[in-house]
């Protein structure tokens, strides 16, 4: 989460500075700004309110339980910590990519530079993981073709079709070879 925000923060930065140090027309800052404020108003409503505390506490309770361990270990350790938030921003870093071609494969000429699409990934997966649904199916792309109309000032027909090829890129076609990979695995009683 941490670093889901603070690469949404640097990249808005970039994206709303041009090429040559200018200020750009682009302002995602408020976007971020609006992200910040409201998660700040839904944790000081939530510690306010003892019902909504109550269940906060209950729900949160097994997460830090089990994961927090984890993350002091992980934390202790400059390897493990290097990997981990590495893989983080790369793991980002690589989906933008991933987006920011699928748009230039429908729009050779589109003109969204790649800090612009990150903002917009990065955005429309916090807003698309909002609805709990597997892999954000349905809400992301909604998210990201409404994000790359409003932020990246594509056209619908442009930003639509790349969000559906960078889906089917990232999320649907892998299922593919891992369920030949799966099936072969319980086959050989290996799961």
């Amino acid at each position: 989460f941490v670093m889901h925000i603070a690469l949404l923060a640097a990249f808005s930065f970039v994206a709303n500075t041009g090429a040559n140090g200018h200020r750009g027309s682009f302002t995602p800052s408020t976007v971020v700004i609006a992200i910040l404020l409201a998660i700040a108003v839904i944790v000081m409503v939530t510690i306010s309110v003892a019902p909504l505390r109550k269940f906060a506490v209950g729900r949160l309770k097994p997460f830090f339980e089990g994961t927090l361990p984890r993350l002091l270990d992980v934390a202790q350790s400059p390897r493990k910590l290097a990997i981990g938030l590495g893989g983080t921003i790369l793991l980002s870093l690589m989906n933008a990519l991933c987006l920011w071609a699928s748009i230039l494969a429908i729009q050779p000429h589109a003109h969204i530079s790649y800090a612009t699409t990150a903002v917009v990934f990065l955005t429309a997966q916090a807003v698309g993981s909002v609805i709990p649904v597997p892999s954000g199916i349905g809400t992301v792309e909604l998210a990201m073709a409404g994000a790359l109309t409003s932020i990246g000032g594509l056209p619908a027909s442009v930003g639509t079709p790349a969000v559906f090829l960078f889906r089917m890129l990232r999320t649907y076609l892998p299922v593919i070879p891992g369920y030949f990979a799966f099936t072969h695995l319980q086959r050989k009683d290996a799961l």
